[in-house]
């Protein structure tokens, strides 16, 4: 006979609503317009996670603190703007973002160029990127970063987490997002 305060723990256990996390590997068909898909290449992938608190009290977290892990089990680094926005400034030309056969036909930014990058946005015809253009970058991947939340009952927050990987999009499907308390989901 099982006694009756683990059979009430139980009941309280099963009544309780859980988080509800869902998490997915974007693909390049499905970035947000203002991400250049550069991101890809060089060698970034983006998670995004979407949690609903269907609790009855509030739940907290920090994205800084969730541990993102590969279909194979192995851990992924997570990359913020400050580490994105270096790789992507080679991509800018003008203080225009590059893309297509422009971006991908061998045009880069020559390294020598970059380093003396500190131009005017007024040369837009240049092959010197503004100053400004890294930090642009890195606010924009800070603005669609998971960022850390209270979830009141009822409340959803939605945002990417980034990760250094070379591979992205279905090859990251099965992979792990695991939250500090023991909450983790599929990622597909």
């Amino acid at each position: 006979m099982v006694p009756l305060l683990m059979t009430l723990s139980v009941l309280l256990v099963a009544f309780q609503e859980p988080l509800q996390i869902e998490a997915r590997s974007v693909m390049r068909s499905e970035l947000p317009e203002p991400i250049p898909p550069q991101v890809f290449h060089e060698g970034f992938a983006l998670i995004e996670v979407q949690i609903t608190n269907h609790r009855q009290e509030a739940w907290s977290f920090d994205p800084e603190e969730v541990v993102l892990r590969n279909p194979k089990g192995k851990i992924l680094k997570q990359a913020v703007g400050t580490d994105i926005a270096p790789r992507l400034v080679d991509y800018y030309r003008g203080g225009r973002p590059l893309y297509g056969a422009e971006a991908y036909g061998g045009s880069r930014i020559p390294r020598q160029t970059r380093l003396d990058s500190r131009s005017h946005p007024s040369q837009a015809g240049s092959s010197k990127v503004p100053a400004t253009i890294g930090q642009e970058i890195r606010d924009l991947f800070d603005s669609y970063r998971l960022q850390p939340s209270t979830l009141e009952a009822g409340e959803s927050v939605q945002g990417f987490l980034y990760v250094q990987s070379k591979h992205s999009g279905t090859r990251l499907r099965g992979g792990q997002v695991e939250f500090p308390d023991g909450l983790r989901a599929s990622i597909r």
